[in-house]
């Protein structure tokens, strides 16, 4: 199997990102921007220097950027190499920021609204005070039409931060630590229309923040448990007192993390790191730097047992995404990346959650080896056991990409997220004693109450993929169990396995029975060559639904075709190989032909037996039918 190297995935090269204006580029190999030549800076000039210097070292930046900035030092002097590094790394994001959170337009907003060094280029134009006063929608039409000024964020946003970091400077930064038992002070700054703690004692500030007052205090009160820290990319947003009998909201935040333990009142210190502009982290006690309770996605994480969780891998801090399993739930949207479970989603309808979701998945990874599986959740229907897959082998010498995930639920309905793995028994004429046997643990035990949610870390932007999965079980309601145990799944692959780059290429597999069927809906992804149907949406005469292949919601989904059906098996040749799709889906007409040719066929789906669903990115897809 390929390597996963998360800085590949993530973290782009510092050539490709202007230090000055932290805007990225396309172009990696040429030595000119679309605005001016690639310079860095020299350590005997303040100015640019046009010699290329490879090092990772070096700081990159437009031409153009360092000019505006330097134009903006009319009696200041401008900054050296080195300080201009130390403001660089100063405004680093903690972890790569996902397209949707970088804020671009409010750096857009701060230099054309507030920026005093900014002010001049309008003066003939319009006045700020004038501008500030025009209505929120005018205000925004006017971003969009001005787009990504490079004067606009210099002047204003790069500007500002930096003059704030070099009055920063002047005090010890990075390591602190204030007493909860005494009053705490913080101060804060903006960032992208954001609000960040910038500094934590227990002594009042005497310098102004770039707010204009020296600080706020955090008000603890004398029953406060723990502690809820807000934080994102950037830092740390705030800290909020956790006390009996008070739950706390969101506040916008992607992650949360709650410091102290829940039966002990908090009287110990905080330790924290800053670098002279934001908060980066905080924790109570050496104990809880050292914790792997790690961060949430809600700020009242639950309580998880043990056997509850899967750990793939070294355990480690977490960012743990949490999933709500509540009745307005119709489905898990799974993506999967490389053969791995990558996120969750729990489907209600097409909203801008679920597009953003989606919208994440696809800016994160690329968009060619994206997997979408959809499992529907009917009326009444619950999950009853979860199951993880691991240590399974393709070859003696080669493992299954895995871990996969197994649901089973309480209509005896089983799907597997990530890659299917067929048992050693059903593999004979493909594989033969070259298949190992999976390590399957169910996440669940006896006692343990109804699934009320699921958790992960697939959201975790220093993880390309998942590797914890947990559940999360409600003590106050029993957890329905079948009356049966649901069937092994027991399904070949559809084709001998192909070997390339010295690892398996490994399928994706859906069922669904056809008694009962009544209907089908198809999902068409047009952004691909030939608009071809991914997956099906199956409903039945009692009123439930199943899914196969990929399904999208934000894609085409068609009326419901009624049965019988038959699918058109078309191919397209690439790299010398045929790749099958499935080209239509329409009701089986009263007086046809079978015909075709070598590029598309048509193949009847009868009204009983099993329909199987196999999905592969560089393979395409089939369709197979079993009786039973």
């Amino acid at each position: 199997m390929p390597r996963y190297n998360p800085n590949r995935l993530y973290k782009p090269s510092r050539r490709t990102i202007c230090t000055i204006c932290r805007e990225e580029t396309k172009e990696k190999t040429s030595d000119y921007y679309p605005h001016g030549p690639r310079f860095v800076v020299a350590d005997n000039d303040t100015r640019a220097s046009p010699d290329r210097i490879t090092s990772d070292g070096q700081l990159w930046y437009h031409q153009s950027c360092y000019e505006i900035l330097a134009s903006s030092y009319v009696t200041a002097e401008i900054p050296i190499k080195k300080k201009i590094r130390e403001f660089y790394q100063a405004i680093t994001p903690i972890y790569p920021v996902p397209k949707h959170q970088r804020r671009v337009h409010e750096s857009m907003r701060e230099g054309l609204l507030f920026s005093e060094h900014a002010k001049g280029l309008f003066e003939a134009c319009f006045s700020q005070a004038l501008l500030r006063r025009l209505p929120e929608e005018i205000l925004c039409t006017i971003l969009e039409y001005v787009g990504r000024c490079r004067y606009l964020m210099v002047l204003g946003e790069t500007r500002r931060l930096l003059d704030q970091w070099r009055i920063s400077c002047e005090d010890n930064y990075g390591h602190e630590r204030a007493s909860t038992s005494k009053h705490v002070f913080l101060t804060r700054i903006g960032y992208r229309g954001v609000s960040y703690i910038s500094k934590i004692s227990n002594v009042p500030f005497e310098k102004p923040s770039d707010e204009g007052f020296p600080g706020e205090m955090l008000s603890l009160p004398p029953n406060t448990r723990r502690l809820l820290v807000s934080k994102d990319h950037m830092g740390v947003r705030d800290i909020r007192p956790i006390v009996d009998g008070l739950e706390l909201s969101a506040d916008g935040s992607p992650w949360y993390e709650v410091l102290g333990e829940p039966n002990t009142s908090l009287n110990a210190e905080i330790e924290v790191s800053y670098n002279g502009l934001f908060l980066r982290d905080v924790w109570s006690t050496a104990t809880d730097r050292d914790s792997k309770r790690g961060s949430w996605s809600i700020p009242c994480p639950p309580y998880v047992k043990p056997w509850n969780v899967e750990y793939i891998g070294n355990r480690a801090r977490s960012w743990l995404h949490y999933t709500q399993l509540d009745g307005g739930v119709k489905g898990l949207t799974v993506c999967c990346w490389h053969y791995r479970n990558i996120g969750f989603h729990s489907f209600t309808r097409l909203s801008a959650d679920y597009r953003s979701f989606v919208s994440h998945m696809k800016q994160q990874y690329s968009p060619r080896y994206l997997t979408w599986m959809y499992f529907p959740i009917n009326a009444g229907e619950s999950i009853t056991d979860i199951r993880t897959l691991n240590g399974g082998t393709l070859h003696t010498y080669c493992a299954s990409s895995g871990p996969a995930i197994v649901v089973e639920t309480s209509l005896h309905r089983t799907v597997t997220f990530g890659a299917y793995v067929p048992p050693k028994a059903a593999s004979s004429t493909q594989l033969g004693s070259q298949m190992g046997p999976h390590q399957s643990r169910s996440l669940l035990r006896s006692d343990d109450g109804a699934i009320s949610g699921l958790f992960h870390n697939g959201s975790n932007p220093l993880s390309p993929y998942i590797t914890e999965f947990g559940a999360v079980c409600d003590p106050r309601r029993a957890r329905e169990r079948p009356e049966q145990i649901a069937s092994a799944e027991q399904y070949p692959y559809p084709i001998p396995l192909v070997t390339s780059d010295l690892h398996y290429d490994e399928w994706y597999m859906t069922k669904a029975r056809l008694e009962g069927l009544i209907s089908v809906q198809f999902c068409q992804d047009t952004t691909r060559v030939h608009y071809p149907c991914i997956g099906l949406l199956l409903h039945y005469g009692d009123g439930h639904v199943e899914s196969l292949g990929q399904f999208r919601w934000d894609l085409i989904i068609s009326d419901r075709i009624p049965t019988p059906i038959r699918v058109e098996i078309s191919h397209d040749m690439v790299r010398d190989r045929f790749i099958p799709y499935i080209g239509a889906v329409e009701t089986l007409p009263p007086f046809y032909s079978l015909g075709g040719d070598q590029w598309h066929e048509w193949k009847n789906i009868p009204q009983h037996g099993v329909i199987v669903w196999w999905t592969n990115p560089k393979m395409g897809d089939q369709i197979a039918l079993y009786n039973s």
